[in-house]
């Protein structure tokens, strides 16, 4: 695995832990932080064993850390551990079309979406993006009706969100995520999700 994925991976986790460089190079036993900014910057390489010293400093089993390392490479977040990934901020860009399957969720974007500021800070050449929710239970969608959220079915919301809907916010929490969306109304999904893919095309 290269040595730059498994530092990207350590530092993003170091971070979602609120941990300053010093902290985490305290509880490797290191003497000060210049050897973790090498290994997060990809400078330094680590062994096998340094590995699993490391992923126990992250609360993470080894298996995990290398998980880890190549999912948030690959744009994939699972919410099942301890402390939550950060989520790309993609707010105020159109929804084009929402898909309900068996085991997931999916949401396609518009063309051209790197023209939002929001998006065009972290990914400036993407076109479109997919994002794709693995459920693990029932999807839940609500939308406003005189003042009032009422529960949608899964086909009468597919219906309601081809008139078009801006992503506004997105919550996460263990194995769960609150999606808000603007329309001719507000819409609410409210999912038990354990991965969240965020597939972008250029």
């Amino acid at each position: 695995m290269g040595r730059v994925i498994v530092g990207l991976a350590i530092r993003k986790r170091r971070k979602e832990l609120g941990l300053s460089q010093s902290e985490l190079a305290s509880r490797l036993g290191y003497k000060d932080h210049s050897t973790l900014a090498k290994v997060e910057t990809g400078v330094n390489d680590i062994t096998v064993d340094t590995l699993f010293k490391y992923a126990e400093a992250l609360g993470l089993s080894a298996t995990d850390l290398l998980s880890y390392s190549l999912d948030e490479a690959k744009g994939i977040y699972h919410l099942g551990f301890d402390c939550l990934p950060t989520l790309p901020n993609i707010h105020d860009c159109k929804v084009e079309r929402i898909t309900v399957g068996k085991d997931s969720l999916l949401l396609v974007f518009e063309k051209d979406i790197a023209r939002h500021d929001s998006v065009r800070s972290h990914h400036p050449r993407a076109d479109s993006l997919k994002i794709e929710y693995h459920l693990i239970g029932e999807p839940e969608f609500y939308v406003e009706k005189h003042g009032k959220m009422v529960p949608l079915l899964g086909k009468a919301f597919e219906a309601f969100s081809k008139e078009g809907l801006i992503y506004l916010c997105e919550y996460v929490g263990y194995k769960s995520a609150i999606i808000k969306l603007c329309g001719a109304g507000l819409a609410i999904l409210n999912l038990t999700v354990d991965q969240i893919n965020y597939r972008w095309t250029e």
